[in-house]
């Protein structure tokens, strides 16, 4: 599991198998997520790489979401 000192010591620029890590996302989760346009990437060579402040912000509002899911829930 990662803690707030492995986020903001990790690259600005992650490879899949260092977002996978940082996040406990797999590998194909994370291409999803770059199918769907939910993370910002670039390449470089051939190489895909997903911007750490992107990912963070996807995961904040994938919470905010599910959290918002479950007040509604807890509603009905």
């Amino acid at each position: 599991m990662s803690t707030l000192v492995t986020w903001a010591f990790a690259p600005a620029w992650l490879t899949l198998a260092e977002a996978a890590a940082l996040t406990g996302y797999d590998e194909d989760t994370l291409r999803a997520m770059v199918a769907d346009s939910d993370v910002d990437t670039r390449l470089e060579g051939d190489k895909l790489l997903i911007e750490k402040a992107s990912l963070r912000e996807f995961q904040e509002a994938w919470l905010d979401w599910r959290a918002v899911q479950l007040d509604n829930q807890d509603d009905a």
